[in-house]
């Protein structure tokens, strides 16, 4: 959408799809049972060049200083939706306010992301002003949590 293209964090949404698909290359990988133990948890972020996950404050200290921060995801994964709200909270508490990009909608949509923003509309008057099905397609509910947030926070989208 217009303004400042925010898609919440390409560090974190590398971490994710790289704990999907985790493997163990090496002596450590024939080490059976554990080899498993040394596999990140789910939701942990990786940084490419570090080989142990970074903690909630070492991500809210790289997303402070971040001008930029983009976030892929499996769109039909909602752990990843979750990780992509969670990064978004903890951008929303070291102000200011980002705003929010989405490659979810074209840009005929922008009415009903201003609309939602505002809080004049709920999130399901948000899909129908959207044609968030005929548009977009995935469901609704996966991406609903975040859009409750940029809603109750009254984020640009």
């Amino acid at each position: 959408m217009r303004g400042f293209f925010l898609h919440i964090c390409a560090l974190a949404a590398l971490g994710l799809i790289l704990n999907g698909c985790a493997t163990r290359i090496g002596p450590a990988a024939s080490a059976g049972a554990n080899a498993q133990s040394d596999a990140p948890k789910p939701g942990a972020v990786l940084v490419w060049n570090q080989p142990s996950p970074i903690s909630q404050d070492q991500l809210a200290q790289a997303l402070a200083s971040a001008r930029v921060v983009m976030v892929g995801e499996t769109h039909d994964h909602p752990g990843h939706h979750e990780a992509q709200l969670n990064i978004l909270k903890l951008m929303i508490k070291q102000g200011p306010a980002p705003v929010v990009g989405i490659e979810w909608l074209d840009h005929g949509a922008q009415p009903a992301c201003d609309a939602l923003a505002s809080g004049s509309i709920t999130v399901d008057e948000f899909a129908w002003l959207a044609d968030w099905n005929n548009r977009w397609g995935y469901t609704l509910d996966l991406y609903r949590p975040i859009l409750e947030y940029v809603r109750e926070h009254g984020l640009k989208l």
